[in-house]
């Protein structure tokens, strides 16, 4: 049997930042500078022609007191009688022998003894450092404590500013202003009607324009119009009032019906990319939601998230449309958002726009809607008076009468003049009586209608339509408000130390990304996936390792100092 010539080399090792939880590794590019990085910058002891180390066998004997190895936690050998391979160990425990013996216990470091020899094929990998970071790169969701969100501005449209409200009086007939008075223009037929915003109306729209010059014409307007159609009778053709913002009426003051819809298009919202409360962060998957978007509110409990990295060059964009047939409902739809040049899906509808009340004076439609009975009836009165008169004096032959009498009295002798001078004297008596009755119906008549005008004067007014209250429409600020939300900045620097530490969410399968940062590349697989020529207990301990999740560092250049140190060392540079 042939003796084995103790020929191999030892290094025990101290300050090396690994640890048997496997929480950190170390990255190096080839088995050369591994090597010399641990011999230049970790060197305790090294012992050649050392007898075989028989690993697994968990321990080794070397000529050295204990002390002089309690501060030791690493070490590296190899058996140069069989091969150059170097086999790199974690020191678990040293045990005194004698004054100038002791043993080491050690347990091999898989991940690195078998760095070159073990490749990560593709598996399903939870989470790594990604290789790009533009923003909207990453976009798979993170589970984070956001905390409250914080408001950056509110931009509001000009549009539905108070001071660009008209009042709207709908109704079956047209109010023109003519000769310093408005005139009520009623359609000569039914079926009169057009196309307004896409849909069929046979109503008239009209305005009462909101001057900055004189804020009171507005309504003194809409009184004079309400006014002019209660004289002309024409009230009840009122259908509603109502107030909104002028631009969705699609039209001029003075237009035609409208056959479209104009929008009015908000894009001066910028893209966020600033701090987050002073704080600006490393990792530019804070730029996208839910750390920050577009918050659209219609101050009506509807609401609506937008993420800056859905729409086209991350460039916010809305369109608000409207349609008013009635009372006024308009939309704010995003443009060139997730895909689609105009996202009416993900549109935010309002409407409750102020519905108005308004009263009609009941004595003036009275006298509009009798002023022809009582002309008529006045007329009646009056002939019937003069119908009685007339009656009274025919109905004695009056008429033939008085001639008679006077060819009587004139031609004939004083018997007969006596005789048609009484005649004369009872038929005047008769007439004079009948002219007194009609007065007395003359008057009555008048009594009675001077009482149902004096009736209708002391009526109230007649309300019509309804009255809808809005606070924020009082305040000027009912509309839709554009708000560029984010996190606070304690919690983005929260979130942001947690991706610098363990990189995005990724949920892919791929091969892991072990290097490519400028200092460390963290990994977490579910099933991972190895090739390469190790044992089976040490694959098992690696897929283990890959599984739970392992921070490699890089060592880039031994020339630029010690790579241990920057092992846990998050204030360098990781970019690309």
């Amino acid at each position: 049997m042939s003796m084995i010539v103790p020929n191999s080399d030892v290094y025990i090792l101290k300050n090396v930042p690994l640890e048997p939880s496997f929480d950190h590794t170390i990255w190096f590019d080839s088995p050369e500078q591994q090597a010399t990085a641990f011999t230049t910058y970790a060197l305790a002891f090294y012992f050649d022609k050392v007898s075989y180390q028989r690993y697994p066998r968990p321990y080794i004997t070397l000529d050295k007191t204990a002390d002089e190895l309690f501060d030791c936690n690493y070490m590296m050998f190899r058996n140069t009688a069989y091969g150059t391979k170097w086999f790199y160990a974690f020191i678990t425990q040293v045990e005194y022998i004698s004054n100038t013996t002791s043993r080491i216990y050690y347990s091999i470091d898989p991940m690195q003894t078998y760095l070159f020899d073990v490749n990560v094929g593709q598996c399903f990998v939870e989470r790594e450092h990604a290789m790009t970071d533009a923003i909207g790169d990453n976009l798979n969701p993170e589970s984070f404590e956001l905390g409250e969100y914080v408001y950056d501005n509110d931009y509001f449209p000009n549009i539905f500013l108070k001071t660009n409200y008209v009042i709207c009086i709908l109704a079956t007939w047209k109010a023109t202003y003519k000769d310093n008075q408005w005139v009520i223009e009623d359609a000569t037929t039914g079926g009169v009607g057009g196309v307004d915003s896409g849909i069929y109306t046979g109503l008239t729209k009209n305005l009462c324009k909101y001057d900055l010059a004189n804020p009171k014409a507005c309504v003194q307007q809409a009184n004079a119009i309400i006014e002019a159609a209660t004289k002309a009778n024409k009230a009840d053709g009122i259908v509603s009032i109502t107030m909104y913002p002028k631009f969705f009426m699609n039209w001029s003051i003075t237009g035609d019906l409208a056959t479209g819809l104009v929008p009015d298009t908000v894009d001066s919202i910028p893209a966020f990319t600033g701090t987050f409360d002073g704080y600006k962060p490393k990792n530019n998957k804070l730029y996208t939601a839910p750390f920050c978007g577009v918050y659209v509110d219609n101050l009506q409990g509807n609401a609506a998230n937008y993420a800056y990295e859905y729409f086209t060059d991350r460039k916010p964009t809305f369109n608000i449309v409207g349609a008013v047939n009635g009372n006024l409902e308009c939309a704010s739809i995003p443009i060139n958002y997730k895909g689609l040049p105009t996202n009416f899906q993900e549109s935010l509808l309002m409407g409750g726009f102020p519905q108005c009340a308004w009263n009609v004076d009941t004595f003036k439609a009275w006298i509009a809607q009798n002023k022809y009975a009582i002309a008529a009836g006045v007329a009646t009165t009056a002939i019937d008076t003069v119908k009685q008169v007339a009656l009274a004096a025919t109905g004695v032959g009056m008429a033939g009468e008085v001639a008679g009498m006077s060819a009587a009295m004139t031609g004939a002798g004083s018997a007969q003049t006596i005789q048609a001078v009484g005649q004369y004297a009872n038929a005047y008596q008769n007439m004079q009586n009948v002219s007194y009755n009609a007065q007395g119906d003359v008057l009555n008549k008048t009594i009675n209608l001077v009482a149902q005008v004096k009736t209708a004067s002391t009526q109230p007014n007649h309300a019509r339509g309804q009255q809808s209250s809005s606070v924020f429409c009082a305040m000027g600020y009912q509309g839709f408000h554009y708000m560029p939300y984010r996190i606070q900045g304690q919690f983005a620097r929260i979130i942001d130390d947690f991706f610098s530490m363990f990189g995005y969410k990724t949920n892919r399968v791929k091969v892991p990304n072990r290097n490519g940062r400028k200092a460390w590349n963290y990994v977490k697989t579910c099933g991972c996936t190895l090739t390469g020529s190790a044992p089976a207990d040490v694959t098992a301990a690696l897929v283990q390792i890959y599984d739970r999740g392992i921070t490699f560092w890089r060592c880039i250049d031994l020339s630029a100092g010690n790579p241990f140190t920057r092992v846990g060392n998050y204030s360098l540079d990781n970019s690309l």
